[in-house]
């Protein structure tokens, strides 16, 4: 299984060894996806905020369920007033949304574009010098 022998009329053998070496085993084992250290740095932090956020909601929909809500500000504006758990907790997100800087990632992939094009152009002006060195 595995590997094949073609143009053959008949094939002797014998199985000697199956076991973590084979060709088959060796290409099953999943491999590490390599990222770089800046990319790894990022999502950590990434998702250290996402949690002090969700830390940061529950804390505030708890506290603002146990104490008395201020019903008369709120019927100023709307018809009722929702102060479920869970409605509380969705409203604190939404506000506390804004500590998480999504448009970092683009702003990383966007450095990363100019760096590339840059690298580009210096490797163009190394080829075209006079003292005759190419890279």
């Amino acid at each position: 299984r595995g590997a094949r022998l073609k143009n053959t009329d008949n094939i002797y053998g014998i199985v000697l060894y199956t076991g973590a070496d084979t060709k088959l085993i060796k290409n099953s084992i999943k491999r590490v996806i390599k990222s770089s250290l800046l990319a790894s740095l990022t999502n950590s932090v990434m998702l250290t905020q996402f949690g002090m956020v969700l830390l940061l909601c529950t804390v505030h929909a708890t506290l603002g369920r146990l104490t008395q809500p201020v019903t008369f500000l709120v019927s100023q504006f709307t018809n009722h007033f929702d102060d479920s758990l869970m409605s509380i907790f969705l409203q604190c997100l939404v506000l506390f949304s804004g500590f998480i800087p999504i448009s970092l990632y683009v702003t990383l992939e966007m450095v990363q574009i100019v760096q590339g094009m840059f690298i580009h152009k210096v490797c163009l002006i190394v080829r075209k010098s006079p003292s005759g060195y190419t890279p």
